[in-house]
């Protein structure tokens, strides 16, 4: 396999089971899997990429609930637009990950903006064009 491009920025996500969640942003999010491998999985395309993997001795220093409880207090939180909150709030609940209810939707800058979280809890934000904007 060739080595990817440098990118200009990117992130890398922690999970224990690199693969459900690495479909939960393909499916909900909408990011191709570039790369999957048994110890990390990328997701994305230039000019970023979502790196999931996890080092075997961080792994072994927890558990994942059913369903998952939420790591609010993490100092980084995701976010990925979307094109609809309320089919990504469905998408969601299928692939083990939730949105916050509707009623704690807010908007800002043209985009309605919803909490979630994925399989494994770790915090993210969706926002799609809220209705009326320039961009819906």
């Amino acid at each position: 396999m060739n080595a990817p491009s440098p990118l200009p920025f990117g992130a890398v996500l922690y999970a224990k089971d690199m693969a459900r969640v690495a479909d939960f942003y393909a499916l909900v999010v909408g990011l191709p899997v570039a790369e999957s491998g048994t110890d990390l999985v990328r997701l994305g395309h230039e000019p970023g990429a979502l790196l999931i993997q996890i080092p075997p001795h961080i792994a072994a220093t927890f558990t994942i609930a059913s369903p998952p409880e939420r790591r609010e207090d993490a100092a980084v939180k995701l976010s990925f637009r979307v094109a609809d909150l309320a089919a990504a709030r469905a998408k969601a609940a299928r692939h083990g990950g939730g949105l916050d209810d509707a009623t704690h939707e807010w908007e800002w800058a043209g985009d309605r903006i919803c909490n979630a979280y994925d399989p494994e809890g770790n915090v993210l934000a969706l926002h799609a064009p809220a209705p009326g904007s320039s961009a819906s």
